[in-house]
Parts: structure tokens; C-alpha cells; sequence
């Protein structure tokens, strides 16, 4: 576990709904000191100017010390919904609005490599909105061995690729599932591709024939969504 400081708005008041908040740190306001109060959150209030010194203009006011927590592989079980792969997102602003369109499209677990990816920060809890705190992360050393559990456990195993040979409106996915997304510059590597069960192509019409990670993932969150079987 690792206990960092949070900012930002929505952020802010999705962790309060959830209980999650360890200590705060608020703009003089007497409607969330009382939330607070009420929740016997501890808190420690400033005035506007200082709170933006401290936390930056981005806190918005809200500030608060929250608790990431990496789960172990082997906690993943058939009840505990879709799975994310991420194949080392290092850019937190894409890693955050993944997760975002992961929550609203049920993927709520992330497996992410513990080297060259960007773990959850600030910056991540931010760019989700705030949907990271009702997210569980995964963190391991190597992808194709956490890919192979997922098998063992039932998870079929779906890669987003530019060169799939399945077009994603054709798939009907069979649940549990896993989607892999590729890092911003390369993609998927090959070696991981290779564990897929089901390697598709997102199809597009345009001059430039490719999207950021974050898009992808919405797209094709949304695609098992709303076709699922289950």
C-alpha cells in the first residue's frame, strides 16, 4: 500500500462517498468541513491562497491523503469482473482515461507492469474523474505470466490491435473477459499479442488509420459492453 495526497474535484467527493479518505484538506467551507464532521474524517482547513500554494491551482480546493492499494495476481477470480491489461501506459493522462471509460463500460481491474508504466498517481486518480478510487489495480512483473493465470481462471483473452484480423464489431465476447491495450508508441508487443485468444482491429475511416490507448479502450469497453452475453 502506498499513501499519497489527491486533488481535484471529483476526485475529492468520490472518495468521500466511498469512505475513503484518510485526512483532508479543504478551502474554507463551512458545507464540507460538516461532511466531514459527519463522516469523523479528519481535515485541516486553509484559506484559498494557501491551499493553491500548497496543492495547486488543479486541486480545485480539494485535496485529501487517500491509500492506493496493488492487489496480488492470484486475488482475480471469475466474481471479480472484466480485466484491463495494460502493456506499459507510462502516460498518466491516458492511463486515467482509461480507467474513466472502463467504469462506465464495467472493467474495473487493471493489470499494469510494475517497470515502464505509470503507477497510480495524483495525476491518474485526476484524469479518471475519480472512478480510479472504485478501481483495482494489479501490479506485476510480467504480463504474459498474468495473462496465462487469467486463462486458468476462465478469462478469455481479447488484444486491441491496428493489424487484428477480427473486425471488433464482430465479436460477441464470452465473459469473463480481458482486453489488452497497447502502450501509446508501439502498441502491444508481439510476444504479448501472441497470448491472445482473439486479436481484433477497431475498423476506422480516415486519413490517419490509428488511436491514442485511451481511446481504443473506450471503443472497445463500450463494443463488449453492450454485446456481452451475460
Amino acid at each position: 500500500m502506498s499513501k499519497m495526497i489527491f486533488y481535484g474535484k471529483n476526485p475529492f467527493f468520490e472518495a468521500l462517498n466511498g469512505e475513503k479518505i484518510i485526512k483532508a484538506y479543504i478551502r474554507n467551507d463551512d458545507r464540507i468541513k460538516d461532511l466531514l464532521i459527519q463522516k469523523k474524517i479528519p481535515f485541516e482547513e486553509l484559506p484559498s491562497d494557501k491551499h493553491k500554494e500548497r496543492f495547486g491551482k488543479d486541486a480545485q480546493g480539494y485535496a485529501f491523503e487517500f491509500e492506493v492499494e496493488y492487489y496480488e495476481i492470484d486475488e482475480i477470480g471469475l466474481n471479480a469482473g472484466n480485466v484491463c491489461i495494460l502493456d506499459h501506459i507510462q502516460d498518466p493522462q491516458n492511463f486515467g482515461a482509461i480507467i474513466r471509460a472502463g467504469h462506465c463500460f464495467g472493467v474495473k481491474n487493471y493489470i499494469i507492469a510494475k517497470d515502464n508504466q505509470s503507477p497510480v498517481t495524483p495525476a491518474v486518480v485526476k484524469s479518471s474523474a475519480g472512478s480510479a478510487i472504485y478501481s483495482r489495480f494489479y501490479k506485476v512483473v510480467n504480463i504474459n505470466r498474468s495473462i496465462e493465470e487469467l486463462k486458468k481462471r476462465g478469462y478469455w483473452v481479447y488484444a486491441a490491435d491496428m493489424n487484428g484480423e477480427v473486425n471488433l464489431v464482430d465479436i460477441t465476447p464470452n465473459e469473463p473477459y480481458a482486453v489488452i491495450i497497447g502502450s501509446e508508441g508501439e502498441g502491444i508487443r508481439k510476444n504479448v499479442l501472441k497470448k491472445a485468444d482473439v486479436v481484433f482491429r477497431i475498423p476506422m475511416k480516415g486519413m490517419i488509420d490509428s488511436l491514442n490507448a485511451s481511446q481504443s479502450a473506450a471503443i472497445s469497453f463500450y463494443h463488449f459492453y453492450i454485446n456481452s452475453k451475460m
